[in-house]
């Protein structure tokens, strides 16, 4: 895959897209025939530029993944291109033993060098931190552990609610201690604010989940009843706000808060479709969906791409000395 990482950018976000949805085909969730969201939905549920949503779908269709079809949409592929990780690793071993051999290291003096080298890595990368942003504690929590299992990175936490606080205030005046600044694309335009005047660069990440979740609210009839429950103000009024830019407030939708026992019972009521916006709030309210109402848990784990970009850039900073 041709990536290239710009100090002054943050992770191109087509190429996050792209990769995304080449991942649900491959795992099957994007079926041969299956119809993808028009640019006008996807961008809206993201809030990303259709311009960004475009070239995503143009990039998907040259390699062979999707067909435009004009006014009828985009689709899945009959056959898309096949995922041969394995067989790119198998060719990328032999060639790194080859050239292993030509500097006279067998085959054991060679995993030996890879190893203590790779040891070196890891010891430098021991003190990198990044600043993670989020709305709401467990989700930021949630985040922080997918980062610091799959990245050699320390993640500080901070909630937008802190930005006005103590712990924001002097988060921000030391905002140089971070490789980046991290967060959600819902939440970009309110990071980019608050980091404004400063020299922070921020990576906005996507979800791995956005485009499942959306396959099935856009199935959904006209004035369907729909029940939202988020864990906080600020998630509830971001997932509104995607539900209406991706022209789906044709559905009638009631959301609530989690801790809000009596507004909850108000949006189940009648509803014949409960999102939850996390597993957290599942576990808290699968007991008492009442019969009949389909559950769409929205449960956003980071994408994985996206943190392996994230990974990327980390890399290239420190290569160059950034932080």
């Amino acid at each position: 895959m041709n990536i290239t990482i710009k100090q002054e950018s943050t992770v191109p976000i087509h190429r996050q897209l792209e990769e995304q949805i080449k991942q649900l085909i491959w795992n099957y969730q994007l079926t041969p025939g299956s119809r993808l969201p028009s640019v006008r939905e996807l961008a809206g549920f993201l809030r990303i530029n259709r311009n960004t949503i475009a070239r995503a779908y143009e990039g998907l269709e040259r390699e062979g993944f999707v067909q435009s079809l004009g006014a009828k949409g985009t689709f899945v592929s009959e056959q898309p291109p096949t995922l041969l990780h394995q067989a790119e690793l198998s060719d990328f071993l032999e060639q790194s033993l080859q050239k292993a051999a030509e500097l006279g290291l067998t085959a054991e003096q060679y995993a030996i060098q890879l190893l203590a080298h790779a040891q070196t890595i890891a010891g430098a990368k021991a003190g990198r931190k990044i600043l993670l942003v989020e709305c709401n504690l467990p989700q930021l929590e949630q985040f922080r552990r997918e980062l610091e299992s799959t990245l050699p990175i320390t993640v500080d936490m901070l909630l937008l609610d802190e930005f006005g606080s103590d712990k924001g205030r002097a988060i921000r005046q030391s905002l140089n201690q971070y490789a980046v600044v991290v967060t959600t694309f819902f939440h970009a335009d309110e990071v980019k604010q608050w980091l404004e005047g400063t020299r922070a660069e921020l990576v906005t990440l996507l979800f791995q989940d956005n485009l499942p979740t959306l396959l099935k609210l856009n199935k959904l009839a006209k004035s369907t009843p729909v029940a939202l429950v988020c864990e906080s103000e600020h998630g509830l009024a971001n997932y509104r706000r995607s539900l209406q830019d991706a022209g789906l407030e044709r559905l009638k939708l009631r959301g609530a808060l989690l801790g809000q026992a009596e507004a909850v019972d108000y949006a189940l009521e009648g509803a014949r479709v409960l999102i939850c916006s996390s597993s957290v709030v599942k576990q808290k309210l699968i007991e008492r969906l009442p019969a009949g109402v389909e559950l769409i848990c929205d449960d956003r784990s980071l994408d994985k791409q996206g943190i392996e970009l994230l990974r990327l850039k980390i890399v290239n900073q420190a290569a160059v000395g950034s932080f």
